[in-house]
């Protein structure tokens, strides 16, 4: 288990499962006899072991389906397991015939928990919205409450920071400072912005969604995929990539993303926010890996940078594109180098494009990436500890609002 849970992502496939199957041969030859055998004989620990499948198969389901917390999930799993373990596990398993009280007594158990689950106590956790509202609130930033027919006064005007005693600068390059305070004036007029990128947009983006949906500013088209990039489009060459030098984590990605051609109508504004192009060893045509700083992949990088640009301007869409930000020292050792983040920003900034600046916030670690990459969402991701929901943060502070100014400005 301490293997397994200490394992990074990129581990647990390429040794930890296997380093965990050889402990747990080790543990069984070693409870045989000796101190550990009576240790592991204790009575709790064997009333554990007897029932461990009826555990497996229930605790996840109550995990799931119901809002116990943990006491509760702990208690109501002993207590289904200790059940289904003596009515029908064991004559199951010594071929018996099931007793007649055993499904009755097994639904009625299991719809007393559930009616519980759903009528009693809950927990003090937050839905996903309910984490956005309240990381909007922290803004202070309002949901709209304007009538329906309320009329339309008209063109917001741009923000004046002189006048503006909450605008805060643009991340977005050539952007007018926002105000965090300013909301639409319709509920029936917000902003669409599609999302293209790999996990690193997916959490974003589930995070603007959620403030999208409270505020009434912000329609999100998710066209995300973990461990993808748009850079990577199909027919481009560019199709395979690497964490590890050994190879072991090579993957086919080309075509694996949907492209600007994929957006859907009545969108006004395209963001692109990926993080694997910088990290990942690339595999150059002639067949050698190579990392950004290589002099060919930063000739393909300007080319797939162009093709998004022309892509846009085609469609009359808005696009921005966020930098990368480095890794902090403490996550893969592999992917934390500084400067392949540096010429992909670099090559960025020489193509043209609309930058969004999201390395310095995630750098300077104002908004904690509990992973060393990810801004953590609820919705998303189902970890806790230190940074939990500061993508909900993030977005209520200074993405969402600075998206939609500049959405609004690029429609006018």
């Amino acid at each position: 288990m301490t293997l397994m849970a200490t394992a990074s992502v990129d581990d647990v496939y390429t040794g930890r499962l296997v380093l965990a199957a050889l402990a747990s041969v080790a543990l069984v030859a070693a409870a045989v006899e000796g101190p550990l055998a009576t240790v592991l004989s204790w009575a709790p620990l064997r009333w554990v072991g007897t029932r461990s499948y009826s555990v497996y198969l229930w605790h996840v389901g109550l995990i799931e389906l119901t809002e116990l917390g943990v006491v509760g999930v702990l208690v109501a799993t002993a207590a289904l397991s200790e059940l289904s373990y003596r009515l029908v596990e064991n004559p199951v398993r010594h071929r018996r015939v099931l007793p007649r009280r055993a499904v009755p007594a097994l639904a009625g158990t299991t719809a007393a928990l559930l009616a519980f689950a759903t009528i009693g106590p809950r927990p003090a956790t937050l839905t996903g919205l309910e984490q956005a509202a309240a990381a909007i609130e922290a803004a202070s930033v309002q949901p709209i409450t304007a009538a329906a027919d309320a009329p339309d006064p008209g063109p917001e005007p741009a923000a004046d920071p002189a006048a503006c005693g909450d605008c805060r600068p643009s991340p977005i390059e050539g952007a007018a400072p926002f105000s965090v305070s300013a909301v639409s004036t319709s509920t029936d007029d917000p902003v669409r912005v599609a999302i293209l990128g790999d996990s690193t947009g997916a959490i974003l983006g589930s995070a603007l969604a959620a403030w999208g949906e409270v505020t009434g500013e912000l329609v999100i088209e998710d066209l995300t995929v973990g461990g993808c990039s748009p850079l990577h489009f199909s027919g481009s060459g560019w199709y395979r990539t690497r964490i590890r030098p050994d190879d072991a984590g090579a993957k086919e990605r080309e075509g694996c993303m949907p492209t600007i051609a994929d957006v859907g109508t009545g969108v006004d504004l395209v963001f692109v926010v990926e993080t694997g192009t910088p990290m990942l060893d690339h595999l150059r045509p002639d067949g050698v890996w190579v990392d950004l700083t290589d002099a060919a992949m930063a000739e393909i990088l300007a080319r797939h940078f162009a093709t998004l640009r022309s892509d846009a301007e085609s469609r009359g869409l808005g696009l921005v594109v966020a930098t990368a930000a480095a890794m902090p020292d403490a996550t893969l050792e592999s992917m934390r180098d500084r400067p392949p983040v540096d010429a992909f920003n670099d090559a960025l900034e020489a193509s043209g494009l609309v930058r969004y600046d999201l390395t310095t916030p995630l750098e300077s670690g104002a908004y904690h990436r509990f992973d060393g990459v990810h801004l953590h969402v609820d919705t998303v991701l189902p970890y806790d500890g230190a940074g939990r929901n500061e993508g909900h943060r993030y977005v209520a502070e200074v993405a969402g609002p600075a998206l939609v100014a500049y959405a609004r400005e690029f429609t006018r």
